[in-house]
């Protein structure tokens, strides 16, 4: 297992890592302003910071490369999608058919064209009534190749085998109304988070739900758990919680 990190490039899974606050997405503590103004793509952020950290420019092809594996299973949303765009261009052609992508309709726009046909058919009919793997959009990546792997048990198929497998477990599954929701000030926000922390236990996950889901409020989720983080500081010693 590896990880694509925009502050600490391509990480294996056993490697340890310090705690930052830094994603190419949207949101608190994203690199993309400081980019924009530099006049630097995120593709070029990549490769710099991998050969910072001692790594080649495009690790994770020289990885698959160098490894030869038989199934390559890559769970990314569209804004990293676009981070690593060079190095997954420069997978060599012969290991294309081992290569699975888990991503969202946006992020396969994101994809160079060579890997479109690795793309699976997930959309948001995962998060439909029946579902086994809802969550939230920012994992949506990883849920969709989890749903492919344990739910549908298609890691041994062809890539045409696994399109029909998802195809066919999607059809079965209605596509969620999406609600209309408010814009709010950060301020507004951090009244609701305030008003309902008792209630809630100042646990993260309800209080999102309930912004979201009954407040009607919009709230993308590293913004949220920035403004849950200075409502949780203000409210000590109150109990609060992770989940």
């Amino acid at each position: 297992m590896a990880v694509v990190s925009a502050g600490c490039g391509f990480v294996g899974g056993s490697e340890p890592v310090p705690p930052y606050e830094l994603t190419v997405a949207d949101g608190p503590g994203s690199i993309q302003p400081r980019l924009a103004a530099l006049g630097v793509t995120v593709r070029a952020w990549w490769s710099a910071l991998n050969v910072s950290r001692g790594r080649t420019p495009l690790p994770l092809s020289s990885r698959l490369t160098e490894a030869g594996f038989g199934l390559v299973l890559i769970a990314l949303p569209a804004s990293y999608i676009e981070l690593i765009a060079e190095d997954l261009e420069a997978i060599p052609t012969v290991m294309l058919s081992t290569i699975r992508v888990f991503t969202s309709p946006a992020g396969r726009h994101a994809l160079p064209e060579r890997l479109q046909d690795q793309v699976l058919p997930y959309d948001e009919r995962l998060d439909g009534d029946g579902s086994s793997r809802l969550g939230t959009r920012i994992d949506f990546p990883q849920r969709a190749m989890r749903h492919y792997v344990e739910d549908l048990g298609a890691a041994s198929h062809s890539i045409a085998e696994g399109k029909e497998a998802v195809a066919r477990a999607l059809s079965a599954l209605i596509r969620p109304a999406v609600p209309e929701r408010r814009r709010a000030t950060d301020q507004e926000i951090r009244e609701l988070l305030h008003l309902n922390w008792l209630v809630h236990r100042g646990q993260s996950s309800r209080l999102l739900r309930f912004l979201r889901d009954d407040a009607l409020v919009a709230c993308e989720q590293s913004r949220f758990r920035t403004l849950w983080g200075q409502v949780r500081g203000e409210r000590a010693p109150d109990t609060v919680g992770e989940a």
